[in-house]
């Protein structure tokens, strides 16, 4: 029986074009060999999602597991070498779903002295207590499975990656740089701000940038002037800070032109904004429909610590031999 015991998860190996990439190899492999000089008390557990985004990957079957392998072959020679000191053992994330589908993995994966165990919840003895180790996709709502061992019994996590990230990662190749194998580091409420700056600072033309930003300042220019006319008009302010304003009143005709500008402006935001402000309310209607907004009109938050500080609230009450709950599945390491 092991009585030391080292855990990594998220490890993510596998997909097409950039998610094929793996930047964490070498230290990987040099940790894989500091694990060696352990004794056979010692085991290796990665606790979920080692192969990930198999939804995007155009190779199907267990024929996926050879195709990663392949193209992370120095890394599994280093675990069959470990795992022939100190046991290895792997748990099934909901990126790596397959494994727990299909029993041809588990002899696939022993060839490589890994240990596969598709169980969703491992308990481990240390000393007279024991630790509870879950990947943690069961507490998010988006990927856990309605029928956990049921190829077909998939939740909508899966199919938004397949349907919005499968085609970019084939061909992100194509872009500018290699930012978008990044996304396996980005948490789900970080993704689209994290998409809009990549785009804008990496993939938007040079020339259009520039000529995007003074339209960006001219907008908010005329924001702050639409905001100083209710006040002026309130009668919280004598002048408006932008128009009549008297240093602005120095510049002559440039004022002018000004004013004109900012006022034509302000009509298109006003024409715009109250349209975009409707088709926002019935979006976040529609949201809420879906269960995907809250009744307080806030977005659930799916990197929330909660979910988790609940589950393991719930195991140390339900038996007072758990003294350690470990998890994966949100990439955001915390200690409580």
């Amino acid at each position: 029986m092991a009585q030391k015991y080292y855990f990594v998860s998220d490890l993510h190996m596998g997909g097409d074009g950039q998610l094929q990439h793996c930047d964490y190899a070498a230290e990987f492999i040099e940790f894989l060999k500091e694990l060696e000089k352990e004794g056979p008390d010692t085991e290796f557990l990665i606790v979920g999602d080692t192969f990930g985004f198999w939804e995007l990957t155009l190779v199907r079957g267990v024929e996926r597991l050879a195709h990663i392998i392949q193209a992370h072959q120095a890394i599994f020679d280093q675990l069959r070498a470990t795992g022939a000191r100190i046991k290895v053992t792997m748990m099934v994330g909901n990126h790596d779903y397959d494994l727990a589908c299909d029993p041809a993995f588990v002899e696939k994966l022993q060839a490589y002295n890994i240990h596969l165990d598709p169980s969703l919840v491992l308990i481990r003895p240390v000393g007279d207590k024991r630790i509870w180790i879950e990947h943690g996709q069961q507490r998010d709502q988006f990927n856990s499975f309605p029928e956990y061992g049921n190829a077909y019994a998939l939740p909508v996590g899966y199919f938004i990656t397949e349907t919005f990230v499968s085609g970019a990662s084939r061909y992100s190749d194509f872009g500018r740089g290699d930012w978008l194998k990044d996304i396996r580091s980005v948490g789900t409420m970080q993704l689209p701000d994290w998409m809009l700056s990549n785009y804008f600072y990496r993939e938007m033309s040079m020339a259009l940038r520039w000529v995007l930003l003074p339209f960006l300042l001219l907008a908010s220019v005329t924001v702050i002037a639409i905001l100083g006319e209710v006040l002026r008009v309130a009668g919280i302010f004598d002048y408006n800070i932008i128009f009549h304003n008297p240093l602005m009143s120095r510049l002559g005709i440039i004022d002018n032109v000004l004013q004109v500008v900012i006022t034509i402006n302000s009509l298109f935001l006003i024409l715009f904004g109250i349209p975009a402000l409707v088709v926002e309310h019935d979006l976040m209607r529609t949201l809420h429909r879906f269960r995907l907004r809250t009744s307080h009109g806030v977005t659930p938050n799916l990197d929330s610590e909660a979910p988790y500080l609940k589950g393991a609230q719930e195991v140390f009450q339900a038996d007072d031999k758990v003294a350690v709950f470990i998890f994966g599945h949100t990439h955001s390491a915390f200690l409580r």
